[in-house]
């Protein structure tokens, strides 16, 4: 069961990741549509992460898919964010919460890839 899981997870990621490059390719030319090809681009690439939960690995590759994940994970909103702002025209005025949302997400990123937010896992049988 848990392979139907895994691939249905990839087949979701593939999904976001044509609706990503056709919202980017019909919209290159505006702010919008790159920020929205962008978040889709982040959320095809954490359901490729989240697919690797349902299969068996070792330790190490286990723990550089929870990475990938989890910079997945935070980046989503922050991208989100810049995008819904960008789409209802306040952009402008809520540049100074986006700028601030891109700055606690490059904190996040840096404390997670240099191995200071996960630590270690334990695996769980299934």
């Amino acid at each position: 069961m848990t392979s139907f899981y895994f691939f249905l997870a990839l087949l979701n990621s593939v999904s976001c990741l044509i609706v990503a490059g056709l919202g980017f390719w019909r919209n290159r030319y505006q702010a919008d549509g790159r920020l929205f090809g962008g978040c889709m681009l982040i959320y095809a690439v954490w359901l490729l992460g989240f697919a690797h939960y349902f299969r068996p690995m070792e330790y190490a590759s286990a723990l550089h898919w929870a990475i990938v994940t989890l910079s997945a994970a935070v980046s989503g909103p922050v991208i989100l964010f810049h995008c819904i702002a960008a789409i209802t025209g306040k952009s402008r005025r809520l540049r100074w919460w986006v700028v601030a949302s891109y700055l606690s997400l490059v904190a996040c990123l840096i404390l997670l890839w240099r191995g200071r937010l996960i630590t270690g896992f334990r695996a769980v049988p299934f």
